[in-house]
């Protein structure tokens, strides 16, 4: 079962970088990037979701490895 924590900080983690990536992009025409849904939320458009996707899993998995690493170092110390 995924780790309710990890999932979070890998989300906040994604959204960054694509922000981050995008930011000047994001300025000038934000539109291009982003969408209001019908609950008035704001969401990616579908390109740049792919790339928020692509970072999420690659941000995810590298923090559930260490988890796993750091979870079976503190069996041994037991």
């Amino acid at each position: 079962m995924a780790n309710p924590n990890l999932i979070e900080i890998a989300e906040q983690i994604a959204d960054y970088v694509v922000k981050k990536h995008y930011e000047n992009e994001m300025r000038l025409y934000p539109d291009s990037f982003t969408f209001k849904d019908e609950n008035g939320n704001i969401r990616y458009k579908p390109e740049t979701q792919d790339v928020y996707n692509k970072h999420y899993d690659y941000v995810y998995n590298l923090l559930d490895s260490a988890s796993l690493r750091v979870k079976d170092e503190l069996e041994t110390m037991k």
